[in-house]
């Protein structure tokens, strides 16, 4: 399922004139398709960020290997499933996201007091929100992380993300097994 994506990822990588080297650890499990089909269908829009907007190009990768470092991880736990994009770039300047979120209206100053730093990544999430100066067809556009959070809410999971300034991002995804059904019955 994850081939569409390492096909992309080294033409992405060409196209920003960036190195960026891909693994993929646990590809070869066998998963409900079903079940993560839709959001594998848009991890796509991570991927594109992290090369877009995470990594950066090797002249900027001050004490890193010239090469971006990007790894998904797919594993089973006794739950469900777990997926992970993780690169090693410039990390999510939280302080711009906000700015961003209330130049746009996205959010009020109520809504935005007393947020944790987590919450305040999580509005990356937000329709409509973007920090790219620039939009492209690739990415900046506000819609991506938006579509990614809506397939994993769809199948029942969570998604959190993870970022620190210069040392990277990590999307955490976690994805039930077996969502419960509500049953009526009648009397």
């Amino acid at each position: 399922m994850l081939g569409p994506i390492e096909a992309l990822v080294p033409r992405l990588a060409e196209r920003f004139g960036k190195q960026v080297e891909l693994a993929i650890e646990g590809g070869d499990l066998r998963v409900d398709v079903d079940l993560l089909r839709p959001i594998i269908r848009e991890l796509g829009h991570v991927v594109r960020n992290a090369i877009d907007h995470g990594i950066e190009p090797a002249d900027l990768r001050h004490g890193k290997p010239a090469a971006g470092q990007l790894t998904i991880r797919v594993a089973e736990s006794g739950a469900g499933y777990q997926l992970e994009v993780a690169d090693d770039g410039g990390g999510i300047d939280v302080d711009r996201v906000v700015a961003k979120a209330r130049a746009k209206g996205l959010c009020s100053e109520r809504e935005l007091a007393g947020c944790s730093r987590d919450e305040l990544l999580g509005l990356v999430f937000i329709e409509g929100l973007s920090t790219a100066e620039t939009t492209s067809d690739v990415s900046g556009r506000g819609i991506g992380m938006s579509a990614v959070r809506n397939a994993v809410h769809g199948a029942g999971g969570t998604i959190r993300i993870h970022s620190e300034l210069g040392r990277g991002t990590r999307i955490e995804i976690t994805v039930p097994a077996h969502r419960a059904v509500a049953c009526s019955t009648a009397a």
